[in-house]
Parts: C-alpha cells; structure tokens; sequence
C-alpha cells in the first residue's frame, strides 16, 4: 500500500485519525483436506513520515531523534516492542542530549516492563533519573514495576517522590495507597 502523503485529502484522513504507522501482514495457507500444506506469513511495519527535501535515490537519510523515538513509540503501540525496544537503544547508544535521553531511557524501562522484564525496566528507569531527578514519570514507572515485583516499600518510595514532583499526579496516588495496603499484608 503506497499513499501519496502529499495529497491533502489523504494526509487529512491520517491525521485526524492520529495514525503514524501500521503494521502489515500477509499471510498465506494452503491445506490438503487432511493436513496443512503450506504456511506463510510475512511482516512489515511501517512508519508513515512525510520527507522535508527531495532524496536521490542511494541517497542515505540522516536519522532524526525525534522521529526514531516516534518510530519506536509506534512500533510499541503496534506490539512490536521487541523492535521498539532496539530503536530506543539506537537513541541511547546514537545521542548525548539529557532531554532525549531521558526520554528513551524511560520509554525503554515501559517497553521492557511490558515484555514482564521488570528488573531491566528498573534499571532503565534509573538511568532516566541520572538525566532529571525531578522527572515524574520514570518515578512512577519504577514504582509499578518494584509493585509487580512485590517490592512494596521501594515503590511506596518511588511513588512517593513521583508525588512530591506532582501533587496531582492521581494514578501515582492511586497504586501508591495500592502499595501501601500490600505492604501490610
């Protein structure tokens, strides 16, 4: 499927829906009457992006930050976080700016959390921290993982600071009294 991303009416449609990429699979099976004879499946996901300059072809495209983090926050919401989590560490291994770090360091710590690793999601989450202590988010990421984990008292704390940074922060309330009532089981 090939979109003129140009034409006015096309691009429209995709953002009013808020779509930025999809997933598409073919899928092939041919069967006997008794038993499957042949199975194929092939996959692609695709980010839908508009290109700023003309290319040439074999030209090579520089990478922007901002859309490969885009790029992994679609593959994450098309569950491809396998892949997803491979782009954040590009970002991680490819950029030196605080701000963007923090940002894939956290959205890596989801993306593994979602996978069930919970003590590599920590982890990212720690790592989010080292660039701002004051970033919420990634204190209340580490709370719902050390939660998962059955490490009430560290997510009690974790929901605690993301608190001190939002007084308003409702879900951080929310698990935080979760935690506690857990905690005293």
């Amino acid at each position: 499927m090939i979109l003129d991303l140009n034409n006015r009416k096309i691009n429209d449609i995709l953002t009013e829906n808020g779509i930025r990429g999809y997933k598409l699979v073919l899928k092939v099976i041919l069967a006997a009457l008794n038993k499957p004879y042949l199975s194929v499946e092939v996959g692609n996901i695709i980010q839908i992006a508009v290109a700023r300059e003309k290319i040439k072809a074999g030209e090579l495209v520089s990478a922007y930050v901002g859309a490969l983090i885009e790029y992994a926050m679609v593959l994450t919401n098309l569950r491809e976080t396998q892949e997803a989590s491979k782009v954040y560490q590009k970002v991680i291994d490819g950029f030196s700016d605080p701000e963007i770090l923090k940002v894939a360091w956290n959205n890596k710590g989801l993306v593994l959390a979602t996978l069930g690793n919970y003590e590599e999601a920590i982890i990212c989450y720690e790592k989010a921290l080292e660039f701002d202590p004051t970033q919420k988010e990634s204190h209340y990421n580490k709370g719902r993982a050390l939660s998962f984990l059955g490490r009430f008292p560290e997510a009690i704390e974790s929901y605690e600071k993301a608190i001190e940074f939002d007084e308003n922060y409702e879900d951080a309330k929310k698990y935080l009294a979760e935690a506690k009532e857990k905690n005293l089981q």
